[in-house]
């Protein structure tokens, strides 16, 4: 069984494995260990190639759901507002969720991609 010490002794990035294994299922792996390096490159492979692509997919999809919604409140606010402009009533919605004028903020309240209300994506 290989651990941690041992695969970066082989070459093995186990930090870049960690981080890839956060972004797939949330949280990092503890105690890693493969019976050896061929079986760290293919769970690696696995994660990379796989289950990342399935999850960022999933993700853009939840942000497009997200996006709809928020557009919607949007109109709303502008149809019901007279005079309102589109960066107001963003102004409106980002007040009535407490962001204080943080609307990167208010882009993670609304489960939107980061800058589709700011235009500055991180």
């Amino acid at each position: 069984m290989l651990y941690t010490n041992n695969l970066e002794d082989l070459g093995c990035d186990v930090s870049v494995y960690s981080d890839l294994h956060k972004d797939c299922y949330g949280y990092r792996p503890r105690n890693i260990a493969f019976e050896s390096v061929e079986a760290f490159n293919a769970e690696f492979d696995y994660l990379a190639n796989v289950v990342l692509p399935e999850v960022m997919a999933k993700e853009r999809a939840a942000e497009a759901e997200s996006a709809a919604r928020l557009e919607e409140a949007i109109a709303r606010v502008m149809a019901t507002v007279q005079g309102c402009t589109r960066a107001h009533a963003i102004e409106l919605l980002a007040d009535a969720e407490g962001c204080n004028g943080d609307l990167r903020y208010f882009e993670w309240t609304q489960g939107v991609a980061s800058g589709y209300v700011t235009g500055r994506p991180m």
